[in-house]
C-alpha cells in the first residue's frame, strides 16, 4: 500500500466539481487525521480527526487509553488553505488536553 500523498490545490478543485450522492472523506497524506469531507452541493470542509490519550482511562497496568475520535472542523475550502504546521500545532494542543476552541484560535 503506498502512502497517502498531500492534496494539491488543482485535485481539490477537480474533486469539488465531481457530483456526488452522499458527503465523502479525501484523507490528505501531509498531517495524520487530516481529511476533506466533500458534500453533495459542492461545499468542501477541512476536517482532523483526532483521538486524546488518557481520555479512554487507563489500562490495568496503568497505561493511559485514547479516548473517542473527535472530528474538528479547521474551516471551509478554498478559504481555508492546509497548513501542515498550523494542524500540527492543533494536534499538540489536543494531545496535550487543551480545550478544542482554544487550540484553534
Amino acid at each position: 500500500m503506498e502512502p497517502q500523498k498531500r492534496l494539491s490545490d488543482a485535485q481539490l478543485k477537480v474533486l469539488v466539481k465531481h457530483r456526488r450522492t452522499a458527503q465523502e472523506f479525501i484523507v490528505d497524506g501531509s498531517v495524520p487525521g487530516l481529511s476533506i469531507r466533500l458534500f453533495p452541493g459542492g461545499a468542501a470542509n477541512w476536517t482532523l480527526l483526532v483521538r486524546v490519550v488518557g481520555e479512554g482511562g487507563t489500562n490495568e497496568h496503568g497505561k493511559p487509553l485514547l479516548g473517542k475520535k473527535l472530528r474538528v472542523s479547521l474551516g471551509n475550502y478554498p478559504v481555508i488553505t492546509p497548513r501542515p504546521h498550523v494542524h500540527g500545532q492543533i494536534m499538540f494542543s489536543i494531545r496535550r488536553g487543551e480545550e478544542l476552541t482554544r487550540s484553534r484560535r
